[in-house]
């Protein structure tokens, strides 16, 4: 991409796993043996799987903005409203130096929080 271009994220492929959208999760279980996986399904309980409660994350001074984000996740089985300080965010949140607490609302009205810091 040319340096002009925002940063774009893959949506598929992550912390070493492949999650897969629904419809081609029973393919690639038949044709992608380990070390391949495909991420979980839903284990019944909401929750945020990222970012943990409490964790603390540097921002590098080295790097762009652009490339410092934060993957933000949930298992849930249906889609998910993010909202970080109360407004409303893409699941690739751009850091901000600060306390921040991260909300994450599903389909059916579940919810869950955790708080970080960014230094």
């Amino acid at each position: 991409l040319a340096t002009t271009e925002p940063a774009r994220f893959c949506a598929w492929h992550h912390d070493g796993t492949i999650d897969w959208p629904a419809e081609y999760r029973a393919w690639a279980r038949q044709t992608h043996p380990a070390p391949t996986r495909v991420a979980s399904q839903h284990t019944g309980t909401f929750r945020i799987a990222n970012p943990p409660n409490g964790a603390m994350y540097l921002i590098d001074p080295t790097l762009r903005m652009a490339f410092q984000t934060l993957r933000l996740r949930a298992d849930a089985a249906s889609r998910v409203t993010w909202k970080v300080n109360d407004r409303v965010v893409p699941n690739e949140w751009p850091l901000v130096r600060g306390r921040h607490t991260i909300t994450a609302v599903d389909a059916r009205g579940h919810r869950d929080t955790v708080k970080i810091t960014v230094k």
